[in-house]
């Protein structure tokens, strides 16, 4: 099924159309999260946190392709990318199997962009990097994408694929925080989708 991103305004996922059915919008993962965890909105999803994911996003692209001017990151995203790639360097199992993935759940009807994907010999890696610190509902995030990768990809098997967030501080070294409880953080999730959801209809 097709899937497009529109930048909008407002910005927003578009699933079907062109002979795959009726096109319609349907919310990212960070808008149903966003609507019951309002601090959220100070995380990633700041205006700043939102520039500085870009810029790394964008520097982890152009490194991928042997193109990155290291000298062109400015103060505030070169200390994260430093922590990024010695993190990297230092877990070099890891190979990059995609970034900025974007991935949609056809029966839930969501979508997102998954930030680095990563494989080794055995795993799949969903990895979601963060600017700030851990927080309780980013392991919501990545379950959603886990299992939107899983419905989307059709490539490969749940024991599979782990998944977890990659913290990047302004000053220290980078730490993944791996997520365990898959069906238990999926289930909260898809609760949160749902309420979501009722929300937006009784709204109208």
């Amino acid at each position: 099924m097709r899937l497009d991103y529109v930048e909008g305004p407002p910005r927003r996922y578009v699933l079907g159309g062109d002979g795959d059915g009726p096109a319609a919008t349907i919310p990212s993962v960070t808008d149903i999260i966003g609507r019951f965890f309002p601090h959220y909105a100070g995380g990633n999803n700041s205006t700043f946190g939102r520039e500085l994911g870009s810029d790394i996003h964008r520097a982890i692209e152009l490194d991928e392709a042997g193109v990155l001017d290291v000298d062109s990151l400015d103060d505030f995203v070169l200390p994260r990318w430093d922590a990024y790639t010695a993190w990297r360097e230092a877990n070099s199992e890891w190979y990059t199997y995609g970034v900025e993935e974007m991935v949609c759940h056809p029966t839930l009807r969501y979508a997102g962009r998954i930030d680095l994907v990563l494989r080794d010999h055995d795993h799949i890696m969903v990895v979601d990097l963060k600017s700030g610190g851990p927080e309780k509902h980013h392991r919501l995030q990545t379950a959603a994408y886990r299992n939107a990768l899983l419905e989307w990809a059709d490539l490969m098997t749940a024991r599979t694929v782990r998944r977890g967030c990659l913290y990047l501080p302004r000053n220290g070294e980078a730490k993944l925080v791996e997520h365990h409880d898959h069906e238990l953080d999926f289930r909260a999730f898809a609760q949160l989708r749902d309420v979501y959801q009722w929300t937006e209809r009784t709204n109208q």
